[in-house]
């Protein structure tokens, strides 16, 4: 496993940097390569990262692309949700929080067009959130209520997992 992220990038910013040819030139045929961006993508107040609604897909593609080329599986994960139980959301939050299930939406119907694997980690999070209710879900993030705590990236790193097993380990390779 090779956990190219990094805090802060885009879809467009990752590419700008150069990220993805990097990891084009590590990978292996055989290889999965997880795609899970959203959350600064959304971000319309900082230009440098916003990637709009309408310009997801074309991007998405240079990813997908990329894994094809190398013989590898790309996978579409949807960004995780924002703490349901915030009630002060203001300005970007707010705008990240509104935004996110369409981007969601959107890297759904990409992946079913281009029959790429998807997981739809937004809807996984959100349901595990809701079902734990608010003194959990508060836990599972840090003060801000949008970026993860220790304990939330646990918790969301194996709702992940489970879900990989579906594709990687019962060798699960369409959608």
């Amino acid at each position: 496993m090779d956990n190219c992220a990094m805090a802060g990038r885009s879809l467009k910013t990752f590419l700008e940097e150069g990220r993805l040819e990097d990891i084009k030139r590590r990978m292996k045929p055989g290889d999965y390569l997880f795609i899970q961006f959203g959350h600064n993508d959304a971000a319309a107040s900082k230009d440098d990262r916003y990637v709009p609604l309408g310009r997801l897909s074309e991007y998405l593609e240079l990813y997908v692309e990329a894994a094809l080329e190398k013989g590898g599986y790309p996978v579409i994960i949807s960004p995780v949700c924002l703490c349901p139980f915030d009630r002060d959301r203001k300005g970007e939050k707010e705008e990240i929080a509104r935004l996110l299930p369409a981007y969601r939406d959107e890297m759904k119907r990409f992946a079913e067009t281009r029959s790429v694997l998807f997981v739809d980690l937004y809807g996984l999070c959100e349901e595990f959130l809701w079902k734990a209710g608010e003194k959990t879900a508060v836990k599972c993030y840090t003060e801000d209520l949008v970026h993860l705590s220790e304990m939330g990236a646990g918790i969301f790193g194996q709702l992940l997992a489970n879900e990989g097993k579906r594709f990687i380990i019962d060798g699960k390779t369409e959608v």
